[in-house]
């Protein structure tokens, strides 16, 4: 019973800065300018995750997810101090999502179903000032 109480605070907790987080970026000049590409997008499917950045687009497959961690910036509190960072399990360079990047929650939705999804360190990610790395996820 205890967990089930715990799980359900947490989730409340992840709402309610998800709900904060969209009022506060809500009018257009709180939200930071993108370039002529329109900003980064995720693109997410059954196979894997695809980052368009305005360049070839980077894809990585979920069976080749081997850590996820998030990243916080000194001084955060808001979507645009979080980073999510998807590293490959058989090596290369990690994969950098940001917070605000457009398609970032169906990612992060998906990410929250790989087994042994860990969503203590996501909500202390959210709610830290501190520059810090937490891990979520590890094959």
């Amino acid at each position: 019973m205890r967990s089930f109480v715990v799980a359900i605070v947490v989730l409340g907790l992840f709402s309610y800065w998800r709900w904060r987080t969209k009022w506060r970026h809500a009018s257009a000049e709180a939200l930071p300018a993108t370039s002529g590409g329109g900003g980064t997008r995720v693109l997410v499917d059954d196979a894997g995750i695809a980052i368009d950045a305005g360049g070839p687009p980077l894809r990585l497959a979920w069976d080749n997810v081997g850590r996820v961690h998030i990243e916080s910036v000194e001084g955060g509190l808001n979507a645009d101090a979080v980073t999510w960072v998807l590293t490959p399990a058989t090596g290369g360079a990690p994969v950098r999502v940001a917070q605000t990047a457009t398609g970032a929650d169906a990612m992060i939705a998906r990410l929250q179903q790989l087994p042994g999804f860990r969503y203590e360190p996501m909500i202390q990610s959210m709610i830290t000032t501190d520059a810090t790395e937490f891990l979520v996820w590890e094959r």
